[in-house]
């Protein structure tokens, strides 16, 4: 299997992970610094405080997604070595997260670094966490949300956009799938409308799917050669 990444996004993250922490360390400060000194100004201190807070959100998402190592695109690479050799992986390439192109198909996948025991309730058509990580809950980072909203979502701004890429030529039919990268994330959810697994069970999954047909591995070959190469630094 090829591994195309797009480095140079890759890097741009994880510098505003580290400057957007940064900047909120220096705005909570400040507001705890007039909080104290200059308790007469209220609005300093709050908007500080405000500001911090949005700050540390916007932190803790670069940080988790692109400042970590093993970030979710190196967790997924590793996942799927030994894949077929006509088999190649995008990361974050054409403003798609992940694109898996070969015989088993086209795929479009989605990280979801939600921990803890992921369920779907099918009566309810929704899904449900039961633990995982109080701190990046509060913050937001670790919800499990909607992977069906988001898988096809992600899949029709992936036929957009590389339509966009080759205008007049016919494109194969991306398929979803959600796979979720915590160490503590357990997915039982046989009955969701996609694809939803951790990270370690993707390559077994997908091997077990049919080969497409010749006029469709034809057109993913065209999208194979209208994309990068190599590794866009």
């Amino acid at each position: 299997m090829k591994v195309v990444s797009n480095n140079k996004l890759i890097q741009k993250n994880r510098k505003i992970g580290s400057y957007a922490t940064t900047a909120a360390l220096a705005a909570l400060g400040i507001g705890l610094y007039f909080s104290f000194t200059q308790p007469e100004q209220i609005l300093i201190t709050f908007g500080a405080l405000v500001l911090g807070f949005i700050l540390t959100q916007v932190g803790v998402y670069y940080s988790s997604r692109w400042g970590r190592s093993p970030r979710p695109d190196e967790k997924l690479t590793s996942a799927l070595k030994g894949m077929d050799d006509r088999t190649v992986l995008y990361n974050f390439v054409e403003g798609v997260p992940h694109m898996l192109l070969g015989p088993y198909g086209a795929w479009v996948l989605e990280s979801n670094n939600a921990g803890g025991e992921i369920l779907y309730d099918e009566s309810r058509n929704k899904y449900k966490q039961k633990g995982g990580n109080w701190y990046f809950k509060m913050f937001g980072q670790e919800t499990v949300g909607n992977p069906t909203a988001e898988a096809e979502g992600l899949r029709k701004e992936t036929q957009k956009a590389l339509a966009k890429l080759l205008p007049e030529t016919e494109l194969p039919d991306f398929k979803p799938l959600i796979f979720f990268t915590s160490k503590s994330a357990l997915v039982n959810a046989p009955d969701a409308p996609v694809p939803v697994m951790t990270v370690d069970k993707v390559k077994e999954y997908i091997r077990k799917q049919p080969k497409v047909g010749t006029a469709e591995f034809e057109m993913i070959k065209k999208l194979q050669e209208a994309l990068p190469k190599e590794d866009l630094d």
